[in-house]
């Protein structure tokens, strides 16, 4: 059985802490075998605002939004590695989803995801 934890957040200093955190805490345990991380495409969404609406047009702002996503792989049993999953804690700002696969089906576990 194995998990897919997917990590995002807007801030990559905290999300890559988490990350290291949790790659940590898994190679210590002997029965479970875990794949780096992955990181994922960076999302950027970009804004322009008016400065000005009623004067000068051309006069704009641009802002922009950087989400950062990383994943990690984790294969091993099941009731060794999510008690200790959920022992850890997740930084503010960062969002996490949890897909465990197995075999036959798909199930997911999101928490703050969207």
């Amino acid at each position: 059985m194995g998990f897919n934890i997917r990590s995002k957040s807007f801030n990559l200093p905290t999300l890559s802490a988490y990350n290291e955190n949790l790659l940590l805490v898994f190679r210590i345990k002997t029965n479970t075998k875990v794949t780096g991380i992955i990181s994922l495409p960076t999302k950027i969404k970009r804004f322009t605002i008016n400065s000005s609406p009623h004067i000068d047009k051309k006069s704009r702002d641009q802002f922009e939004i950087r989400t950062y996503s990383k994943m990690l792989i984790i294969t091993g049993n099941f009731h060794e590695i999510f008690p200790s999953l959920i022992k850890i804690s997740i930084p503010q700002g960062v969002y996490i989803g949890i897909n465990i696969t197995e075999s036959s089906s798909k199930n997911y576990i999101n928490t703050k995801w969207n």
